[in-house]
Order: C-alpha cells, then structure tokens, then sequence
C-alpha cells in the first residue's frame, strides 16, 4: 500500500517516528514510581491521540483495499433483436451473444459467473483448475469443465448444447438430486420441470450455431418456430 501513495508513506514515516520517540520515552523516565507530571511533560499535548488516530487511519486503508480487490465488478451486455456481439476475456476465453440477449459477467480472482438473464449465448472458456466459471440461466447453472457450449434460455425452457470438452448441469437451489455431466454432442432441454438429452452430430450443432456467421438454418422445424426465430 506504500507505493501506491504519497500520503500512506507520509503516515507510515510518522507511525515508524511515534515508536522511535516512545523508546526515547522509557530510557528517560528515572523510575517506575515517578509521577505522571513528569512523564506528561515529556508527551506533547494529543501526541498519542493523533499517533493513535493515524494508525487506524492506516488500517483502515489496508481493508479497504484488500476488499475493493477481492470484491468482484459486474458488467452488464446486451444485444437488441438482430443483434450479435463478441466479448473477449483477458484469459483467452470468449462469449457470443445471439439477438435479443442479455449477460451480467461478474469477474473476481477465483470466479467468472455469467447471468444468462435471457436469450442465448455461446461460450468458448479456456479452463482454468484455479478460475471456476459459472453460467447461471432461469433456475440452473452450468459449470466449466473445459469446454465449449452453448446455452439458451427462454420463459419456462432451457437449453445447452456441448460442442468440446465436459460440462455440469445442476440446480443451485438443490432441486436437481443429481448433477447432469454433458459429453461433447449432448443437447440438454429443461422445461416443465423435465429434463430431456438428444445426441447430435458435431455438424448439427455447428448449424444451430450459423447465428454466429449471420445465417440461420431450419430442419424439419415447424413455420411457427422458424417465425419465432426471425
């Protein structure tokens, strides 16, 4: 915290001054059973008021710092419909954001979470053992295991796509008994309170997925789905 100003290095030299003068302090009092006169002489008037009032000015610096370090920053992503944007993170990982979506990205030093508050989003995350990303959707949360996947998330229905790598998916209120670990093709719909798995094809999903280069492609999809889609 010295370096990173002036005035903590000023208050530092004074706290470091205090203890200098307080040894000072005990080699000059003759006896134990000298009076306070004496040794009230020897202390300037609010010394030890202001010495005490500087140190925990110092401390109080110190918390504060190592809180606003620790405590993670939201930042809030949109797109509007017909929209598509692409966030980078400093750790190489990456996130797509389909039309008409919404993400809240918390960052801190152990943990990424990502609040898929609407729409769909694809997820590239370079794994990190010591980093846990998290993808919270509607009433379910996805974990990296590194991966690639994709989640999308409407009104009463979920859905997340493996393309690579391993994935968990879990309730954090406890709903979910037992975990559901995706496999790279797995296709995981939630809706009504059921859980379906499909198996896909790597070139399948890359289709779902033509969103990303400005294509939509349908198969065997109903008009009013296609309509929807738009």
């Amino acid at each position: 915290c010295l370096a990173q100003s002036t005035a903590h290095m000023i208050a530092f030299v004074r706290l470091e001054d205090m203890w200098k003068r307080a040894d000072r302090l005990k080699a000059l009092v003759p006896h134990a059973g000298a009076g306070r006169s004496a040794l009230r002489r020897l202390i300037p008037d609010g010394f030890v008021w202001k010495s005490v009032a500087a140190a925990t000015l110092i401390a109080s610096i110190g918390t504060a710092a190592v809180l606003y370090q620790s405590s993670p920053t939201e930042s809030v992503y949109a797109t509007a419909i017909g929209g598509h944007k692409l966030l980078k993170l400093a750790d190489g990982s990456s996130i797509d954001l389909n039309t008409d979506t919404s993400l809240r990205l918390s960052v801190s030093a152990n943990r990424v979470t990502a609040k898929l508050d609407k729409g769909e989003a694809f997820f590239r995350i370079k794994h990190d053992p010591h980093r846990l990303f998290v993808v919270l959707a509607g009433r379910h949360r996805v974990t990296d295991l590194g991966t690639q996947f994709v989640v999308r998330s409407e009104p009463n229905r979920l859905e997340v796509a493996l393309l690579e790598g391993r994935a968990k998916l879990d309730a954090p209120d406890g709903r979910m008994q037992t975990p559901v670990l995706l496999t790279p093709g797995d296709e995981i719909t939630v809706a009504n309170n059921l859980i379906t798995t499909t198996k896909k094809s790597s070139h399948r999903l890359d289709e779902e997925l033509g969103w990303r280069r400005g294509m939509l492609t349908f198969e065997n999809t109903p008009l009013a789905d296609v309509v929807a889609e738009f």
